[in-house]
């Protein structure tokens, strides 16, 4: 079996298997790391970063103007001035189904407020100015049975669009860098292998603000099916060494919601 093809491993092999090519492409990309933290610093949020492993650009403490950040965000402010509401409308209903869609629009009104979907989408934004591309990954929170969303930091997103014109990358990566003790109370069945597991290599950027912590790693991948009836989709969660889920992923389209400043003319970075 290629390596490379993750989504193809066996049970026992998953977990190394996710790792390995989760590393290749963290190989890969470093360059595409480099450029956004050192546009987070031009930017002035230092809060991002940074570990020995990578060089960063210093930044003067004392400067009195940064023209970029004025600039980010005057044009944050105008793109999100504007908040798109979803409503229910009827199309000649009478009184009690027009009454049923104001209540429906001010559900979804409550549920973004909850969620906290438009404060989310704000910082997408600003990381889709400044780092060229935005995530935010909406889910059911299995705790509290209701919608939510995660922003992602786009140096914590790995995928390989070399060569990548006009499709979606068929693989998606997510780093985090989680407290071993709040994992392993998420997955209690795996818990000897969430404490044996390492931790981040402390070179590297990502690790420097957790040195004080005891954390884990967790990679997060998903693989688009290949056709209608391939059946290879897969979406897992792994530590080195445990697969703490798996499951089939049968959907066309990966599950972010992307945000871009602009839109690349090849790729799919921005």
């Amino acid at each position: 079996m290629d390596e490379t093809r993750w989504w193809k491993a066996q049970s026992e092999d998953l977990a190394q298997a996710v790792c390995d090519a989760a590393s290749e492409l963290d190989d890969v990309t470093l360059g595409r790391q480099q450029t956004i933290l050192d546009s987070y610093c031009l930017y002035g949020d230092r809060s991002a970063i940074i570990g020995s492993g990578f060089s960063a650009l210093q930044q003067d403490a004392s400067i009195t103007r940064n023209v970029i950040a004025s600039a980010v965000d005057t044009v944050l402010s105008e793109v999100t001035q504007t908040r798109p509401r979803p409503m229910f409308v009827t199309i000649g209903g009478d009184y009690l189904e027009q009454e049923r869609a104001r209540k429906l629009t001010y559900y979804c009104d409550a549920k973004f407020q909850e969620a906290s979907a438009r404060d989310q989408g704000d910082q997408a934004t600003r990381d889709a100015v400044v780092a060229g591309l935005g995530i935010l990954w909406p889910y059911i929170d299995p705790l509290r049975q209701q919608v939510d969303a995660e922003l992602i930091f786009p140096a914590h997103f790995l995928v390989d669009d070399r060569n990548c014109v006009g499709v979606w990358p068929r693989s998606y990566f997510v780093r985090r860098i989680m407290d071993r003790w709040q994992l392993s109370s998420m997955y209690p069945d795996h818990a000897d292998a969430i404490e044996s597991a390492p931790g981040p290599d402390e070179s590297q950027w990502y690790a420097d603000s957790y040195r004080t912590q005891d954390t884990v790693e967790v990679w997060e991948a998903i693989h688009l099916p290949s056709g209608p009836e391939t059946g290879d989709g897969r979406h897992v969660t792994v530590v080195p060494g445990a697969v703490l889920y798996d499951e089939p992923y049968i959907y066309r389209d990966p599950p972010f919601a992307f945000v871009r400043a602009v839109k690349p003319i090849c790729g799919f970075w921005g």
